[in-house]
């Protein structure tokens, strides 16, 4: 039978890798001594002659002094840790390396170096090495996959088997941050990590916690995948196609500099897909593109000989290229072709041609009409590509034509050791309307491939998108995935287009802190935008920034377009075309033709192209939006990013029924009564400002806030026993806020401090000297803010709690923040967004909360519907009440599989009591069949949705059972004394509760657990044996049993291949009859008593023998042979294994184990020993192999020696 493993998942990725592109080679091929030896020691990280060969063709005009200087600057990175000097190889990928030579007239000159062809993807050497053993601090390592790319090691792919309940992709992050830790110079040009259990998969960054380990969800960008595609080919056809990974390296990472601390971030596959289309949109709007890409009209040229292929290719028809490039033989005489001229990055080379593809098949990739650039086929798998394809003896359905123009896709299956055949090929179209064409085995000389797709050079624009029309369109991404790093990403990516010719990029908001916040965004990506961001102080700034002839970023808000007079024009700033508005928040009532942002935009930048931004959607009424910036591009919506884990769920509940009011002093907020922002409170009619300072009074009446500071105090308490993290309070007024502050303070003294940079609340806020003096001390400058900013996204500061009235509601990031306590009319897109502050993925943060005083239920409805209507999916918030629901469920499965068990005691009981019923506890749940993991399971659910749920009386109520369902899967999930469980068993809610449950007596142990004394497990003493026996839960002592023996065994694997592996075979014999119910605890025991005391008896078989422990372990080894035993005698076989012991010791190295010579040198020593001692030739064979398995469990620590 087939066993499902690791190497499949490795194979298999090999294999897509393949289809891409990709050469594939066993690291064992390339190792030092073997003969296509690349490395000249298992230290080499870097494919030395494919980098020198890559630096050669890529800078043909530079001598080699200049290739060495660049060679060993980007093999040897300056950098205090790994991420700087990850950083500056990056930084040299992109932009070349400098260098400085000495030319042939005696000068000094500088260039660049090219270490990769962004342009050209196939001038470069792409090559996947699996098992890529490497040496570091004497340590061996083996990453399953590396990729390089010119010889560099760019990705690194570990895989794990989806068979094993051990390992997952969360193992395969742990071993990746092992390797970084370890052989950290592998990571040194590193790009991205890939993790998988060939189910799963995930992609990161260096330094990046697994939360940041998203998936990859799409290939194209066209469509998601579906749930039954494996997620792993998703993502290495979707990353590591040649020219989308090359993007990806130079135009989607970026190292934040936050004053010294460096980030690398990486982009998600919504953030790339949405910045490849905002850009070809961009160059349509901005008629500085054809259409579909960024290419110009294609022209018909006549071109001199030495110009075909290099500025022009020929132009025929579909039908005609089959004949002609399918056979180059019958390529008509080049004089007689038509010729266009053709601008593209990519290098043109014979072979190529321009053909206009017909039908929708294809869709949207490949428009109905549009003008393609293919190129003859190459040697290799079309797996993965989209190629023109003549069906032999059929036609295509669609267009009814012998040629059609569809993504190749074929099944590879092995044929034997080391082969693989194709079972069948299907050719896909991208448009779900139409079918696919599969064709078996037996089919396949009815297809020919005659071209790959290189890329679409142009396609009709749709009726209603107009070039020209400086209209880019709306980018809508959910509140919390990353549109601010979207902005920036989209900034460098423009700038970065040839077609733009250094564009001048204006970036819109209409606050100023949005404007600061934003501008620190790009300020610490500054990489990305190959020049540092500039912010206008003033309007007479603004005009001197933007009167350039090009290039520039630069910030600013909507009111400083506005002249110096109302309903006067503005003056003109610039005609240029290459100047894109980049808006935040593209929604905003400024945006109109009358006297707002457009009419004074358009004024000064008549030619200039606008795109919007927006985590929020454009209500349907919303008319002038689209007028300024177009329609979507691209949606990222709710339910997506939670399913992607770059959100967390918001959930809702309501607090008024808590607060003790009488009818008159509940706040009343008109239906038609909008929210006052601080900047608008002036220009307000009077009656408007009549309605706000009744609300203002009401809501800030000092029993309200008295009752609203006690709920506040005591429900954060609770929800900070149950999660870690902050809280905001968002207040009606600065008045509110002040005096919501000081009741606050009255309840919690301790968390008051004059310090900024002590106390655990805190109000943030704007004012001046003529405010009130007891308003004074929460009036801080930009630069106390900000300090107050960092101490709260800091989730180890005392900062727990902060007040505020429109501060940080916008564009503020603070990830440990999971609760919102709103007491503050609001709607529409100012609440989403400021509800999204709790939304940001931190840690094991299940959620967000939203807590409301106020009443605003409708409000959040409204919200949804307008959500909906704009073809968005997933809710904006989720009434806690479903949380509730969810956990009383789980609640009750955890009751039910303790029926007719009695935990009272765990409340009521001293904590000796409580102690002594957690063995009692294990054994009711053991006895239950697969009891253990059915309650692992259901209390780990049951935690996430206390976590939810808490401060919920319901959650209160249940408290103390959860807490001892907790402690007892706490005790069941420990994993074995040598091995400890991992940290990530156990969620930081499950951690804090349990701290207040079993209190004072500390961590949980698993004999005190159980009753019993903690034994020496490497001894398994009679006197423990007889304590086991005696047990009254005979299913926890079989348990206990387990763990202890697993334990000793894997000890004994670390020494002893061929003893931890009888004793292995033994435990799990007995167990699985055990679990199959075969026989009772009580005779299982027995066994296991028995196995303990073998394994305590072969301790002294060394002694008895007089061998060392090392000799014993190949005198096992020989031994497993009966008739070795039979022929040579225990007195020959203790000298072959003290002669094996001196042989192999002196001969390994710390690198043996990847070395083929040295292993293969090895063999026959032993063989030589084996043969000496008359050892039976037909069993020496089996004896090496076991004895060169052995060597390897005992040569690190003899190599280390």
């Amino acid at each position: 039978m087939t066993q499902f493993n690791e190497s499949i998942v490795e194979e298999a990725a090999l294999a897509w890798l393949e289809g891409l592109g990709w050469a594939t080679l066993p690291g064992s091929v390339i190792a030092p001594d073997a003969p296509g030896a690349e490395r000249r020691d298992f230290g080499d990280v870097v494919l030395e002659h494919r980098l020198r060969s890559a630096l050669a063709r890529l800078n043909p005009g530079l001598p080699q002094e200049a290739l060495d200087d660049a060679f060993r600057k980007v093999t040897r990175p300056e950098g205090a840790d790994l991420i700087q000097r990850n950083r500056a190889v990056h930084r040299m990928l992109v932009n070349g390396v400098t260098v400085e030579y000495r030319a042939a007239d005696g000068t000094i000159r500088g260039a660049q170096v090219r270490v990769i062809d962004f342009d050209d993807p196939t001038a470069n050497d792409w090559l996947a090495v699996n098992q890529f053993a490497v040496v570091e601090n004497r340590r061996t390592r083996r990453p399953d996959i590396v990729l390089f790319v010119n010889g560099l090691p760019l990705a690194v792919l570990e895989l794990k088997n989806a068979a094993d309940e051990e390992a997952t992709i969360w193992t395969a992050y742990q071993q990746l941050q092992t390797y970084q830790a370890e052989i950290p110079s592998l990571f040194a040009s590193n790009a991205v990590l890939v993790v998988s259990d060939g189910v799963e998969a995930r992609i990161g960054v260096l330094g990046a916690g697994r939360e940041w380990f998203k998936p990859w969800r799409t290939v194209d960008g066209t469509e998601l995948a579906g749930e039954t595609e494996p997620q792993l080919r998703v993502l290495i056809q979707g990353v590591f196609e040649h020219r989308r990974f090359l993007d990806l390296v130079r135009d989607f990472i970026v190292f934040e500099d936050d004053d010294g601390r460096i980030t690398k971030k990486m982009a998600g596959y919504h953030q790339f897909h949405a910045v490849q289309v905002a850009v070809r949109e961009t160059l349509r709007a901005a008629e500085l593109g054809a259409g579909y890409s960024a290419h110009p009209e294609l022209e018909f040229v006549r071109p001199r000989p030495e110009e075909r292929y290099r500025t022009c290719v020929p132009f025929v028809p579909l039908q005609a290229a089959a004949g002609y490039f399918g056979d180059p033989r019958s390529l008509p005489d080049e004089d007689e072709l038509e010729w266009v001229a053709v601008r593209t990055h990519r290098k043109l080379r014979p072979g190529m041609f321009v053909a206009r593809v017909e039908g929708r098949s294809m869709e949207p990739a490949i428009p109905d009409g549009a003008l393609c650039l293919f190129s003859a086929p190459v040697e290799g798998t079309r797996h993965g590509k989209t190629v023109l394809v003549e069906l032999r003896d059929a036609v295509d359905p669609e267009t009814g034509e012998r040629y059609t123009v569809k993504r190749y896709e074929s099944e590879k299956v092995p044929a034997g050791v080391d082969s693989w055949r194709h079972a069948s090929v299907t050719l896909k179209p991208v448009n779900p309307e139409f079918p696919p064409m599969r064709l078996e085995p037996e089919e396949a000389d009815r297809l020919r491939v005659v071209a790959e797709l290189v890329e679409v050079l142009e396609a009709p624009a749709p009726e209603d998108r107009r070039r020209g029309d400086r209209r880019i369109g709306v980018v809508w991404h959910t509140q919390g995935s990353g549109k601010s790093l979207t902005m920036a990403f989209y900034a460098g990516r423009i700038i970065r287009e040839p077609a733009m010719q250094n564009p001048t990029i204006v970036v819109l908001t209409d606050r100023n802190d949005l404007d600061e916040q934003l501008f620190g965004t790009f300020a610490r990506c500054a990489e990305l935008l190959r020049q540092p961001p500039k912010q206008a102080e003033s309007r007479a700034h603004l005009r001197e920034l933007l009167s350039v002839e090009s290039g520039g970023v630069v910030f600013t808000t909507i009111q400083k377009f506005f002249p110096e007079a109302k309903g006067d024009r503005h003056p003109v700033l610039s005609r240029r075309r290459n100047i894109v508005v980049i808006a935040d928040e593209a929604h905003r009532s400024q945006y109109d033709f009358i006297d707002g942002f457009a009419r004074h935009m358009r004024d000064a930048l008549p030619n200039a192209s606008f795109i919007g931004f927006t985590g929020t959607p454009i209500e349907k009424e919303d008319a002038n939006t689209r007028a300024v910036f177009g329609d979507y591009i691209s949606i990222y919506d709710i339910q997506q990013a939670v399913e992607d884990g770059a959100t967390v769920p918001i959930y809702y509940e309501s607090r008024l029924a808590r607060l003790a009011l009488d009818e008159a002093e509940r706040p009343r907020i008109d239906p038609d009564f909008e929210e006052v922002t601080e900047g608008e409170e002036a220009e307000r009619k009077e009656k408007l400002k009549s309605k706000w300072a009744q609300l203002e009074a009401i809501v800030g009446a000092p029993r309200r806030l008295q009752l609203v500071a006690a709920d506040i105090v005591e429900h954060f308490e609770r929800r900070l026993e149950a999660l870690d993290g902050k809280g905001m309070v968002v207040c009606m007024s600065r008045r509110i806020a002040v005096e919501l502050y000081n009741e606050i303070v009255k309840l919690r003294p301790e968390w008051h401090s004059d310090s900024d940079e002590e106390g655990v609340v805190k109000v943030v806020m704007t004012g001046s000297a003529s405010d009130p003096p007891e308003w004074q001390p929460h009036i801080r400058n930009k630069a106390r803010r900000e300090a107050l900013a960092r101490r709260f996204r800091d989730p180890s500061d005392p900062f727990r709690l902060v007040i505020v009235r429109d501060m940080w509601l916008t564009g503020f990031d603070a990830p440990p923040l999971h609760t919102m306590y709103l007491d503050k009319p609001m709607r529409g897109h100012g609440l989403m967004q400021a509800i999204a502050r709790v939304n940001r993925v931190f840690r094991d943060k299940p959620g967000g909360l939203v807590v409301d005083y106020l009443g605003i239920a409708r409000e959040l409805k409204e919200a949804l519907e307008t959500y909906t209507a704009s073809g968005g999916r997933g809710r904006t918030s989720l009434d806690q009440e479903e949380a509730v629901a969810v956990m009383l469920e789980k609640y009750e499965v955890c009751c039910d599989l303790f029926h007719g068990f009695d935990w009272s005691k765990w409340t009521t009981g001293t904590a000796e009591e409580r102690l002594g019923l957690l063995p009692a506890a294990q054994e009711h749940i053991l006895a239950q069949e697969n009891g253990k993991d059915r309650f692992i399971q259901a209390v780990r659910e049951l935690s996430k949705a206390f976590a939810l749920a808490v401060p919920h009386e319901e959650a209160i109520r249940i408290r103390d059972d959860v807490g001892f369902f907790q402690a007892v899967q706490s005790v069941l999930a420990k994993r074995t004394l040598v091995d400890p469980p991992p940290e990530q068993d156990l969620d930081h809610a499950i951690r804090q509760i349990l701290a207040r449950a079993i209190a004072p007596e500390g961590v949980i142990d698993v004999f005190a657990a159980a009753g019993l004394k903690k034994p020496d497990i490497s001894i398994l003493s009679e006197e423990f044996l007889a304590e086991v026996r005696g047990m009254p839960q005979k299913n926890l002592a079989v348990e206990l049993l387990r763990k202890l023996l697993e334990g000793e065994i894997r000890t004994r694997r670390r020494k002893n291949l061929v003893q931890s592996r009888s004793f292995a075979e033994m435990l799990e014999q007995s167990l699985r009859r055990y679990q199959n119910r075969t026989i009772e605890a009580a005779q299982v025991i027995e066994e296991l008593i028995a196995l303990a005391k073998e394994m305590r008896e072969a301790n002294a078989r060394g002694e008895k023998l007089g061998l060392t422990e090392e000799e014993l372990a190949f005198y096992d080894a020989l031994e497993t042979n009966d008739s070795a035993v039979k022929v040579l005698g225990d007195e020959t076989l203790r000298q072959i294994a003290r002669e094996l012991v001196n042989t192999v010791r002196n001969n390994v190295t710390i690198d043996w184990t990847v070395r083929e010579d040295v292993r293969a040198r090895l063999r026959v020593m032993v063989r030589r020993v084996l043969r000496k001692h008359g050892y039976p030739p037909d069993k020496q064979e089996k004896a090496t192999q076991t004895v060169i398995e052995q060597a390897e469990l005992l040569s690190a620590e003899w190599a280390a020696a």
